[in-house]
């Protein structure tokens, strides 16, 4: 009897630690996670850092499964992100960056701790950002991140860049895009996502030449494979830089013509296999036409994209309707206007010659 008594107290103190519910009387929590230190904090330098870098908030926040942490940062592959959380969760909501391997994210009931795996590099500027995104216990979520950037030795730099990513066969922004921007000729770089109209920035960088890339990270591994869309653009950043990249699946195979198609009597519209350079226009010796059946040659006037040639369509008609006379123009000053009243014995719909 005492053996069930202890086991009854058992389960109900069990059953009341299970309730995250809010307390009786008290109002319900709308309010998202909020950071209440980060170790260690932006603009420090602490060249002797051992520890992992954490991020305290002010209640319990959710563990959810977490996908590869932080990145690696190159864009060419080879070791990229597994944290200590599994796919898909608090680990996706963090990126550390530069380093080079995996990082490790874990999750301590009010806190998140970040290292990576190859430990702290002596004199490196690091750049850890926290995503929206974390949740508490009640499910709600915040809205805004957090960057942080601090020094493990030299002086923190004030140089900062910005830009915009496209999709190039799409037209148009590429969103939540990856964006890496790695010295040259390192093969690791700062990190970065594009908001939802395709821009990025990363301030507190060091000045320097840079490789830029913008990867349409399907996969979420944080680095670029093969079939993805990319581009990747030299830039050189005194203080601050501007870049704008157009993404594309990059292929060994040229462009091949799909289709040839009549828009009028002058003009003929040829379709490829796959998006054209966008900064290498075509002349037009490089096309010619053939009159068959004895292959007489027609020369080629101009070669336009398709905004190039709407452009010159709509310009063309803008002076045609306004070289075209109006009604009132049309009839000489002084001349009876026949147009207005028609005789009585005029048949219905017949026009003045005039106005034919």
């Amino acid at each position: 009897m005492r053996l069930t008594r202890r086991l009854l107290v058992g389960i109900a103190a069990a059953a009341a630690c299970a309730n995250v519910g809010d307390p009786p009387g008290g109002p319900p929590d709308a309010a998202p996670p909020v950071i209440l230190a980060v170790t260690p904090d932006s603009g420090a330098i602490v060249p002797d850092l051992r520890n992992a870098a954490e991020i305290r908030f002010d209640e319990v926040i959710e563990e959810a499964p977490g996908m590869a942490g932080g990145g690696s940062g190159s864009p060419f592959g080879g070791g990229g992100g597994s944290g200590t959380a599994s796919r898909g969760g608090l680990a996706s909501l963090v990126v550390l960056s530069p380093v080079r391997g995996d990082v490790r994210v874990s999750w301590h009931r009010s806190a998140i701790r970040v290292k990576p795996r190859e430990g702290w590099v002596a004199g490196r500027i690091y750049r850890l950002e926290l995503l929206p995104g974390i949740s508490d216990l009640r499910r709600n979520r915040t809205e805004t991140g957090r960057v942080i950037v601090f020094s493990t030795g030299p002086a923190l730099p004030s140089a900062s860049l910005a830009g915009r990513a496209v999709l190039w066969s799409e037209q148009r922004a590429l969103v939540r895009g990856l964006i890496i921007a790695a010295p040259a000729p390192d093969t690791i770089g700062y990190l970065a996502y594009t908001d939802s109209t395709g821009r990025f920035r990363l301030d507190g960088i060091p000045a320097g030449s840079y490789v830029v890339y913008a990867i349409e990270d399907g996969n979420g591994n944080r680095r670029r494979d093969r079939r993805e869309a990319y581009d990747s653009l030299p830039v050189t950043i005194d203080s601050s830089g501007t870049v704008v990249l157009w993404a594309f699946a990059h292929d060994t195979a040229g462009p091949r013509l799909r289709q040839a198609e009549f828009v009028d009597s002058l003009t003929v519209r040829l379709t490829f296999s796959q998006p054209l350079a966008v900064s290498r226009e075509m002349e037009a010796s490089q096309l010619a036409i053939l009159a068959l059946p004895d292959s007489v040659p027609h020369p080629v006037r101009d070669v336009l994209t398709t905004a190039a040639y709407d452009s010159v369509v709509a310009r063309a008609r803008a002076v045609a309707d306004s070289a075209r006379p109006s009604t009132a123009d049309s009839v000489p000053r002084g001349a009876k206007d026949t147009a207005v009243a028609p005789g009585p014995g005029a048949r219905a719909g017949k026009q003045p010659p005039a106005l034919r």
